[in-house]
């Protein structure tokens, strides 16, 4: 329940000359929340921080659970200490984050989760059982960093006791669920684990797998869930030190190539990694001394505010990548079109997964798959102008700027998957030919309508089809001065942008 003022209980009194609640039942007692982060001198979302803060405090009572969410992106490294608390006092907090992987760290050390496997070789640990959500939850009275991760809540719960500072940190990690093509004795665990890890060539310690299901069909279909980060360390410091088991995780545009080209996967969600802070910190939201009052500006806090719930919304975005089986054009060209103008339908190419639907992505954002247009039939010397190879944005890539540059019958277009080198040979063309008609020529001027004595002025001369009205796309056209004494001084490429395309201006 929310209430007004600190916790209390039934037996708790308001003093009216405090202005406060009196409880003898309860020990209250003051919490430190603190960013280790760089980054600590911009809009930190700690207890409803400001932006100059990365140290905060709260009053709670011992012996009891607490719920705690962060108003902004996770901390990389988040620390909590009570310090005017008995040794023997404690508390449970269950902190709201996004799934990634969260190692505790008291006074330095690394504490293994509740639901370490201490009977399997190397770091493993036990999936949570949906049939007792409750085995791995810690207790109040477990030992100063005890943790667990319940993924199916979203919740770290961890325990707080005084004498000790306690460490949470953020491992970048990225989630990834996949449907399989694999034998029936492939299903194992450590299986798994070994052919991810030659796939990703990474170690082993830096995939956990969390569930691996298999589905009775004649496909052998199965479902893995896993984890992909680097490995924990033994010390919150120790990214340096000797013999610990840890290197950078896979780079997330690396893990997506790699998974497109595997055989076994058919279907991939992926959940976006945290970006970690800088490592060195950045400059300060504030100067320390004098201020600056700039009327009507726009407060700063108020654009950070803006950015981080962008970054947050953006983080909790999952990503699915299917298996591509087929190619498709959703729109065609008129069964006649005039040479050298654009397409009046702009070209969607679109890949279907096994299942026939299209597919929302290929690659990941910053290196997406590329879709090549060729031109097919008509006369020879023929010459397909405009933007001939797109990105696969969104599921689909689109031609905007497409034109063909001599007259002729029984045109066709072609489309193939050009990037990556591993991508399947998808190749599709148009339903119907097209044919194209000879252009008439005709000239356009967009001249101002008032013209100042002994001033500059701008004329535009646009070359258009007579008949049509369409731009002509991508012609070479010879400039010349004009009676009027006029020199062209630019002439604007078509083929980067149509409302520009056969234009001539003179100044």
């Amino acid at each position: 329940n929310i209430s007004a003022g600190i916790v209390h209980d039934a037996s708790c009194v308001v003093v009216p000359s405090w202005q406060a609640w009196k409880c003898l039942s309860l020990h209250h007692r003051l919490m430190i929340i603190e960013s280790m982060d760089t980054d600590t001198e911009a809009l930190v979302g700690t207890w409803t921080s400001s932006m100059d803060r990365w140290t905060e405090a709260g009053v709670l009572a011992t012996w009891m659970t607490y719920e705690m969410a962060m108003t902004s992106m996770p901390l990389q490294v988040l620390r909590l200490h009570l310090p005017h608390s008995p040794s023997s006092e404690a508390v449970v907090l269950l902190i709201f984050p996004k799934p990634q992987r969260y190692d505790t760290y008291v006074d330095g050390v690394f504490v293994p989760p509740a639901n370490l496997n201490t009977s399997a070789a190397g770091y493993k640990l036990l999936p949570e059982n949906p049939t007792h959500p409750q085995a791995f939850l810690p207790m109040l009275d477990n030992a100063m960093g005890t943790s667990f991760f319940q993924r199916s809540a979203k919740l770290v719960h961890v325990v707080l006791c005084e004498g000790h500072i306690l460490d949470i940190k953020t491992t970048p990690m990225i989630t990834l669920t996949s449907g399989l093509m694999v034998k029936e004795d492939e299903f194992y665990e450590q299986n798994v684990v070994l052919n991810l890890a030659s796939l990703f060539e990474v170690s082993p310690d830096n995939i956990r797998v969390i569930s691996v299901m298999q589905e009775l069909s004649k496909r052998q279909q199965g479902r893995l869930e896993a984890e992909v980060a680097s490995a924990h360390t033994t010390s919150l410091n120790g990214e340096e030190e000797e013999g610990a088991i840890g290197g950078e995780v896979i780079p997330y545009k690396k893990l997506v190539q790699s998974l497109e080209k595997a055989q076994l996967c058919l279907s991939l969600l992926v959940s976006d990694p945290i970006e970690p802070p800088p490592k060195e910190a950045p400059p300060k939201a504030t100067e320390e001394e004098g201020s600056v009052v700039i009327l009507d500006a726009k407060l700063f806090y108020k654009q950070q505010e803006k950015e981080v719930a962008e970054k947050i919304k953006e983080s909790l975005a999952v990503t699915e990548y299917a298996k591509p089986s087929s190619a498709l054009v959703l729109s065609g060209v008129s069964s006649s079109v005039v040479q050298y103008t654009v397409f009046e339908m702009q070209l969607s190419f679109t890949v279907l997964d096994t299942e026939g639907a299209p597919t929302s992505d290929l690659g990941h954002k910053s290196d997406p798959w590329q879709v090549t247009a060729s031109l097919l039939g008509g006369p020879p010397g023929a010459i397909l102008m405009g933007t001939t190879t797109v990105p696969n944005r969104n599921g689909t890539a689109i031609f905007t700027n497409l034109s063909v540059s001599k007259p002729g019958e029984g045109y066709n277009l072609t489309f193939t998957i050009t990037y990556p080198s591993y991508a399947p040979a998808l190749t599709t063309t148009l339903e119907e030919t097209f044919s194209l008609t000879k252009m008439s020529a005709a000239m356009v001027l967009q001249q101002p309508s008032i013209v100042q004595a002994g001033q500059p002025t701008t004329i535009t001369v646009h070359f258009v089809d007579k008949d049509s009205g369409l731009v002509l796309n991508g012609l070479a056209f010879k400039r010349s001065s004009g009676a009027a004494n006029t020199t062209p001084t630019r002439r604007e490429d078509s083929n980067k942008d149509r409302s520009h395309g056969g234009a001539v201006t003179y100044e």
